[in-house]
This record gives C-alpha cells, sequence and structure tokens, in this order.
C-alpha cells in the first residue's frame, strides 16, 4: 500500500485546505492518532472509535473511515480533510458541509483504489 499521503493547498500564499490519509489495522481507532485528536476533538468519533465506518462533516473537517480490503491482511483507510482555521470558504457552514460532503464523495473512491482497496 502507498502509505499515508498528506497534502496541503495554498492560496495566495494561506493555508486553505490540508487532507491526511492513513491506511490502519482493521481494528485501529482512527480518533487515537494524536494528530486527529487534537484536530477533531473527543467528540468527534463514534463512542467506539475503532469500530467507526463512514463519514462525518463538521463546520471545519471531514473526515471518512472506509474498509480496505486487497492482497494484505484486512485494513481501513481514513481521511480527514481540514479547511483553514481563519475565513472557512464558503461562509455559510451549510453550503460548507455541503462543499465538504462532495469533496469526500470525489476524494475518497479514488484514494482508496490508490491505496489498493477492494
Amino acid at each position: 500500500m502507498a502509505g499515508s499521503p498528506r497534502c496541503a493547498l495554498t492560496v495566495d500564499g494561506r493555508p486553505a485546505l490540508s487532507v491526511l490519509g492513513d491506511v490502519l489495522d482493521a481494528d485501529a481507532d482512527p480518533f487515537a492518532k494524536a494528530d486527529w485528536y487534537l484536530r477533531l476533538g473527543k467528540d468527534a468519533g463514534g463512542k467506539d472509535g475503532a469500530r467507526y465506518q463512514g463519514e462525518r462533516v463538521l463546520d471545519r473537517f471531514a473526515l471518512s473511515v472506509t474498509q480496505c480490503t486487497g492482497k494484505q491482511a484486512a485494513r481501513k483507510y481514513a481521511v480527514l480533510v481540514e479547511l483553514a482555521e481563519t475565513d472557512p470558504v464558503p461562509e455559510n457552514v451549510a453550503d460548507r458541509h455541503k462543499a465538504l460532503k462532495e469533496f469526500l464523495d470525489g476524494y475518497v473512491p479514488a484514494a482508496v483504489k490508490k491505496q489498493g482497496c477492494v
């Protein structure tokens, strides 16, 4: 598998968006990763983060945890999308949630495939 991709987008020299991806063991809790926990806060994950699957869209974050099966043992692929701390765009929270969801819908299937997951 390709590992843990990281991408940061800047606009006019200022941070705008970052995307983090991690291939995890099937029983790993993506919310236990220190950088995710600090960014999302303790209430972002389910009560049992190790069993968490699916998507969650917050005001400045979106995350997706997807099963990753292939030639290796069962794993999961976790993606965290983070908007810049200052002046997130779009300003309207409902529009921002919709944009983050649309980003996940386009990005995650391609990222999962790139990781060799089926």
